[in-house]
C-alpha cells in the first residue's frame, strides 16, 4: 500500500464517522423524536378506534338537536377504554408541544438568533 492509498483509506474512515455523527444528530433531533412519537400515538388510535363507526354515529346524532352532538362526543370520550383515553390525551399533548416548539423556533429566527438544537 502506498502513502496516497493509506491517506485515502484514512480519509474515507474519517468521513464515514463524520457522516454517522451528522446523521445521528439529524435523526435524534427533538422535533424528529416528537413527530415519531406523535405518529405512534396516531397509529395506536387508528388501531384501537373504529373511526368509520364513530363518524356514522355522529352523523346520525347531528340530525337531532344541536346539543346532542356535543353530548355524543363527550359520552364517547368518557365511556371509552382507558388506553384510548391515554393515547388521545397523549396525542393532543404532543401536538401542542410540537406547535409550541415550532413557534419558539420562529421566534428565535425573528430575533436574529439561530435555532441551535
Amino acid at each position: 500500500m502506498t502513502y496516497i492509498e493509506g491517506q485515502t483509506k484514512l480519509g474515507n474512515r474519517v468521513m464515514r464517522r463524520i457522516y454517522f455523527i451528522w446523521f445521528t444528530r439529524k435523526a435524534l433531533h427533538p422535533l424528529t423524536i416528537k413527530t415519531a412519537t406523535l405518529a405512534f400515538f396516531v397509529w395506536q388510535i387508528l388501531i384501537n378506534i373504529s373511526l368509520i363507526n364513530i363518524y356514522s354515529n355522529a352523523v346520525q346524532t347531528a340530525s337531532g338537536e344541536g346539543g346532542s352532538f356535543y353530548s355524543f362526543f363527550s359520552h364517547a370520550v368518557t365511556h371509552t377504554d382507558l388506553v384510548v383515553q391515554i393515547f388521545g390525551l397523549g396525542l393532543v399533548a404532543l401536538f401542542a408541544w410540537i406547535i409550541f416548539d415550532i413557534k419558539q423556533s420562529f421566534r428565535r429566527v425573528d430575533q436574529g438568533g439561530v435555532y441551535a438544537s
